[in-house]
């Protein structure tokens, strides 16, 4: 998630070519596809004027292509099935999508704890093999694509979920999906378009942020930055070259390590073999050469186009234990390039590409010999701190420190939320909001703004389901401030406000030291709840206790709440734990509470005439206010309204 691994170019426009294309489908209507239940679009391109028809099954509508050569039809399917053959025919050609089912289709979008692998989560050994039970679930991945303008398609492809497709997919969309489909019956399908540490502005439409003068900022930090923007849009790539990479030893007597690459590797080198690599998804080319400026043996080369979120890595992957390099007092190699870096060492106990890293350097235009300390070395990220540990190290890296591309507003909209716009769906499920932190006090404004931009992309107010943020980071004696809680605060806000949103609340099944928790099943189950209940009209409990008011009565505050379900309860019993209170002085002290049936009395001796309530406020608060039906109360704040009076 962390975000200066990246060098960037700009994707192609697609929408020229595709206008001078003959018959032509988006990569959204494929074989295995899942169509929305209703009336449902199929579009594409052909040659301009082209008369253009439509088949599933006893429905046919036909189109002509416009000027530009895209066309649009809308079937009517008013009811789940499959599978289908769907046929797209001109006068002189024709396409035929298999395995075409009709049923319920959801977005899934956000970053990397939306974008987390089913593989990866806790259950994963389990829940992989049970996917074979599950194949009219459909799984469809937008491969990572930003860009400056809105682009007219995305690059993937429908996957029948089973064993071999399911673990590689999004773990939270999986569990909501499979929720859907045991209680449903019908096919699911499920898109995703996430981005690993992704910003919300990144995924909001650039008109909607342009009549906003709060966001005006967010779009001048990249409109008047060519000196970072420029190599995108010209495809001027960054180039590293490295040779000769040593660990110089802390005793002047011993002798230095060389990292040694690839098969054949001398025995004991760096004590493990080490490789090159480059991460899958990117264009670029990771090469081993003799072409270094001192030793013509394992000299390595780094070099390549490097799309957003990739970089060049010597990884120790070939080994199960990590490298001691705790007799090395420094980092010495040759370099040569162009563009700005860093170099990063990893270890197990930093997660998330949040590695210990040396300021940046500028890669030298002639081969040049560079040194770093590797006591130096600073935490390179925003993630929980975590001391350095060079007795582990697992990999060495040069992230370029060129812009994130999710940071740039509204390129991942563009890239890749603009292309799913013209197909019919359900609703969308969102889990975002961990690069936003840092500003936190906007987000709830931005929030809204991005979920009716999409609305209006789509011409349609579709459910929107909101993952709330879970507890992370290390847990606080007394009550604090948090940006944390403050961006909670504003996802809750959002889903009260917004028509047609839902909250999903996740404060208990978070991790103190990992941003990244593992437990995504209990996650997708309670979104598929969600859905359920606020979208199908299921009879559910859906939804956590919700503050309705919050009154004071006799020195003690009084907060009633609904969607009790069967009760409200202290999940793992009593106490009642996470409320606070606070005076006038904006001190908060904590609150001792009690369950009197569908509301909560909190009290506090140092707080004899309170005016504020907290409940859950912090990073990783200890709180533990449920309904008896299992589900949290979401966290929040509230100022007191007096007995028979108005708020304060």
């Amino acid at each position: 998630m962390r975000k200066n691994t990246a060098v960037i170019v700009v994707a192609l426009v697609l929408s020229a070519a595709q206008a001078q294309a003959k018959l032509k489908l988006p990569a959204l209507i494929g074989d295995h596809m899942v169509l929305q239940k209703g009336k449902p679009n199929i579009w594409g391109w052909a040659d301009p004027g082209e008369a253009v028809t439509v088949a599933l099954g006893h429905n046919a509508q036909a189109a002509t292509a416009g000027a530009g050569g895209d066309w649009k039809v809308s079937l009517d399917l008013p009811r789940s099935g499959g599978p289908y053959e769907l046929t797209v025919s001109t006068a002189t050609e024709a396409v035929t999508v298999q395995d075409v089912m009709v049923g319920e289709v959801w977005v899934g979008s956000g970053q990397s704890n939306m974008e987390f692998a089913l593989k990866a989560s806790r259950d994963a050994a389990a829940e992989i093999p049970s996917a074979q039970k599950l194949s009219k679930i459909r799984l469809f991945t937008a491969q990572h694509n930003a860009a400056f303008a809105p682009q007219d398609d995305v690059q993937g492809s429908w996957k029948v979920c089973s064993p071999d497709t399911a673990g590689d997919f999004s773990a939270v969309a999986y569990y909501f999906g499979k929720g859907l489909y045991k209680s449903l019956r019908v096919p699911v399908g499920l898109i995703l378009s996430c981005w690993s540490g992704s910003a919300a502005e990144a995924w909001t439409p650039r008109p909607v942020l342009e009549k906003d003068p709060a966001f005006t900022q967010l779009l001048e930090q990249w409109d008047h930055n060519e000196d970072q923007v420029k190599p995108w849009k010209t495809g001027n790539d960054f180039g590293l070259f490295l040779s000769d990479i040593r660990f110089l030893p802390k005793d002047p007597q011993a002798q230095p390590l060389t990292v040694s690459l690839g098969p054949g590797t001398p025995a004991g080198a760096l004590g493990q073999a080490w490789y090159a690599t480059a991460k899958p998804d990117c264009q670029a080319s990771v090469t081993l050469e003799g072409s270094g400026p001192a030793s013509q043996e394992a000299a390595i080369r780094f070099y390549g186009v490097l799309k957003g979120g990739g970089w060049g890595t010597l990884s120790n992957n070939l080994s199960t234990q990590p490298v001691d390099l705790s007799r090395y007092e420094a980092v010495e190699f040759y370099a040569m390039g162009r563009g700005q870096y860093r170099m990063n060492l990893g270890q197990p106990s930093i997660a998330d590409f949040d590695y210990y890293s040396t300021d940046p350097f500028n890669a030298p235009a002639t081969w040049a010999k560079m040194r770093f300390e590797i006591a130096a070395l600073k935490q390179g990220g925003w993630g929980a701190p975590q001391p350095f540990t060079p007795g582990a190290v697992t990999s060495l890296n040069f992230p370029a420190l060129a812009p994130y591309w999710p940071d740039v507003a509204a390129a991942c909209y563009d890239g890749m939320t603009a292309p799913l716009t013209p197909l019919s769906i359900r609703g969308a499920l969102w889990y975002q909001g961990e690069s936003n932190t840092a500003r936190a006090g906007q987000y709830r404004r931005l929030l809204s703004d991005m979920i009716g931009g999409w609305r209006e992309a789509w011409g349609k107010t579709f459910p929107f389901l909101i993952i709330q943020l879970p507890n992370f980071m290390a847990r606080q004696d007394q009550p604090s401030e948090s940006q944390w809680a403050i961006l909670r605060e504003a996802q809750l806000k959002a889903s009260q406000t917004v028509p047609q949103c839902g909250l999903i609340t996740t404060i208990d099944l978070g991790e103190a030291d990992n941003i990244h928790p593992k437990d995504k099943a209990d996650v997708g189950h309670r979104a598929a709840l969600a859905a359920l209940g606020m979208v199908y009209h299921r009879l559910t409990v859906y939804s956590g206790p919700s503050l309705v008011s919050a009154r004071v009565r006799g020195g003690e505050a009084v907060l009633t709440f609904q969607d009790t379900g069967r009760g409200l309860t202290a999940q793992g019993g009593e106490p009642l734990r996470g409320f606070a209170l606070a005076g006038n002085d904006l001190r908060f002290h904590w609150a001792q509470a009690q369950i009197r049936g569908k509301t909560v009395a909190v009290s506090c001796a140092e707080v004899p005439a309170p005016h504020f309530v907290r409940y859950g406020w912090a990073d990783n608060p200890d709180c533990n206010l449920f309904n008896v039906d299992g589900l949290p109360a979401p966290p929040f704040e509230s100022d007191l309204e007096p007995a028979g009076g108005k708020s304060r």
